[in-house]
């Protein structure tokens, strides 16, 4: 009998099959990804549509994949997933509590700065935050209690498991890729960030955060057409001398507002009556800002550098996330004229790079609330919180014999040591240019320490007024310090001009208790209602300030400059064409010549706003330092 021959005999080749270790991996890391996905679901993006709960729980599941391919086992990856999502629920809820406003990707770069000021805001906890963080339990025992049933006993490959979740971890890229591209499309936010957050859900919308956050040339930029616009002016040497301020002081006053720009305000008493009851040549006028509640250095960059915020994407943070330490900016001009120049602030310097820009931008060492007394000298990047009063449940302390409202350094403190620095400086036979960002005002508003609350808005004490009544009660004392500091300054020797003005509202609402709010206007003028604050003018000689109705930090001290007749660099007088078209520049809305708010792209239709934004992305980040 012949064998069969190897062209005639039959090949049985074995059918690929999962081993019981496989299958048991691949069931884990799903119950991993349902709970998942009840978990970003609900905590994170409830109510929205399906695609939009697919795409958080991707996002959140390649980090579980990542966690999948460590050494330790499912049910541990159940737990640590609770306590991710559970965490940073919570976080998010303080977030919103103490600061108006969602929990966004940005505030990454600022978490020194954020607990540097957390002692002043109190832990939140409610009924629905306890039932929230329950269920969570809840579902993790579940999965955890699952993952253990169905491994126990049972021989573990952690090199299986690692392989099934990089496999695990492809498919979820894969996924979120297509659900993004289709699906969900990546937008900036615009001025209604918590709507976006309430639609989109918390991961993905701090996704779409840090995808629209990356720093661009403006549109159609080229360096030779920033030089051109550039070269088109030329430095002048001012009209009149006569008019030439010896001291120039800048004041950025923390959360400073003043709702009457708006709309009128039904108080007991107006909080500014001493300020807008003055008539000593104070100037009042409308500041429209790109924050609300938060990002204080927005402001204060817009203000001290002249360049517009809007040429960076919304919500950026420049002082923490560009290199600004040798940039153009209006202190590098007064030392140019001489001046001797000092920033100033009453809080820690380390806050936003502050101490690291303002060491290169200023003449003379920042001078920061370590350094009020003069008893701690600070270091240039480092300093021992509690060798100043640093505790735990507390804000620092940086000595007894300063004055203290609202647990910071006051305004009047401030402007005490405002004219310390002025006097030294003009003793020495120089100018003066100081720059001051105060503190006082800052969030919360819902304990009274250091002050006693009126009752702006009620004839009683109502508890849940508290927080209001108490933002209005420090707005009356900063009117009262400010006026005294004026007053202070009437008859000075040398000729003083003193800008003040607010870096962005609080995030308490006021709507209700203001006629005309976000009642009239078009849809711009209804968003600017939340970005509007004062500027005050004032000198102790007489000038007639011109000023449009309306104004943006960058144009603020050019146009000051104008007024009182001091030499301009060729980005001045660009700057000032660009101001007679657009007054007013930011984020979420523009203001053009006639007062008419619209859409912040409409402003590119003047070309000498154009010009301006090409000139400032030259200045910060293509000319040669």
């Amino acid at each position: 009998m012949t064998k069969p021959s190897l062209l005639t005999k039959e090949i049985h080749l074995k059918k690929p099959k999962l081993s019981p270790e496989s299958v048991r991996s691949i069931v884990s890391f799903c119950i991993i990804l349902l709970q998942n996905f009840i978990l970003v679901s609900y905590l994170f993006a409830p109510g929205t549509l399906l695609r939009i709960m697919l795409v958080n729980t991707t996002l959140f599941s390649l980090l579980t994949a990542v966690l999948s391919v460590l050494p330790i086992g499912f049910s541990v990856i159940a737990v640590i997933n609770s306590l991710l999502n559970g965490g940073f629920w919570y976080l998010s809820q303080y977030v919103n509590a103490s600061r108006g406003r969602p929990l966004n990707f940005l505030d990454i770069y600022c978490v020194k700065d954020a607990a540097k000021v957390s002692g002043n805001y109190p832990l939140v906890w409610d009924s629905n935050i306890l039932l929230h963080l329950l269920i969570t339990l809840g579902v993790t025992v579940f999965a955890a209690a699952a993952i253990i049933l169905l491994n126990r006993k049972k021989k573990k490959s952690l090199l299986k498991k690692s392989l099934i979740s990089l496999i695990g971890a492809a498919a979820l890229l894969l996924f979120f890729h297509h659900l993004l591209v289709w699906k969900v499309a990546v937008l900036p936010m615009g001025w209604d960030e918590p709507e976006y957050v309430r639609t989109k859900g918390l991961y993905f919308a701090m996704y779409s955060e840090y995808k629209t956050s990356k720093i661009k040339e403006p549109e159609s930029y080229t360096q030779e057409a920033a030089r051109e616009a550039l070269q088109t002016y030329t430095d002048t040497q001012g009209d009149d001398a006569e008019k030439q301020p010896y001291n120039v002081i800048m004041i950025m006053n923390e959360s400073f507002a003043d709702y009457s720009l708006i709309g009128e305000m039904d108080c007991s008493e107006d909080p500014l009556k001493i300020l807008h009851a003055r008539s000593d040549n104070l100037k009042e006028g409308k500041m429209a800002v790109s924050i609300y509640g938060s990002s204080t250095c927005n402001t204060e960059f817009e203000s001290i550098t002249g360049d517009p915020l809007c040429i960076f994407p919304e919500r950026t943070m420049p002082y923490v996330m560009a290199s600004l330490q040798n940039v153009p900016n209006e202190a590098g001009y007064m030392k140019s004229l001489g001046f001797s120049t000092t920033a100033l602030h009453g809080y820690l310097g380390e806050e936003y790079k502050r101490r690291r820009i303002y060491n290169s931008w200023f003449t003379n060492p920042f001078i920061s609330a370590e350094m009020f007394t003069g008893k701690i000298k600070g270091d240039e990047d480092e300093y021992d919180l509690f060798d100043i009063g640093m505790n735990f449940d507390s804000l620092p302390t940086f000595g007894d014999e300063l004055e203290y409202v609202n647990r910071f350094i006051s305004d009047a403190e401030c402007y005490r040591k405002i004219e310390e620095v002025m006097k030294k400086d003009n003793a020495n036979g120089d100018p003066s240019f100081t720059f001051m960002v105060t503190i006082q005002n800052h969030a919360n508003y819902t304990e009274n320490v250091d002050y006693q609350t009126k009752n702006f808005l009620s004839s009683d004490a109502d508890p849940k007024l508290l927080p209001k009544n108490n933002y209005l009660t420090l707005l009356s004392i900063s009117d009262q310090a400010f006026s005294d500091f004026l007053d202070g300054l009437k008859d000075y020797d040398e000729k003083t001009v003193v800008i003040m003005f607010g870096d962005h509202q609080p995030f308490l609402d006021y709507s209700d208790y203001i006629a005309e709010y976000s009642a009239t206007g078009n849809e711009y003028q209804q968003i600017a209602d939340r970005y509007i604050v004062p500027y005050f003018l004032w000198a102790n000689y007489d000038i007639e300030w011109d000023m449009p109705e309306i104004i943006s930090p960058n144009y603020l001290l050019t146009a000051v400059k104008k007024n009182c007749g001091m030499p301009l660099t060729a980005f001045d007088q660009l700057k000032l064409d660009a101001m007679a078209d657009y007054p007013a520049l930011t984020w979420f809305y523009s203001v053009n010549a006639d007062g008419e708010f619209a859409a912040p792209e409409e402003a590119d239709s003047s070309e000498a706003v154009r010009k301006y934004k090409y000139a400032s992305y030259y200045n910060l980040f293509d000319a040669e330092q």
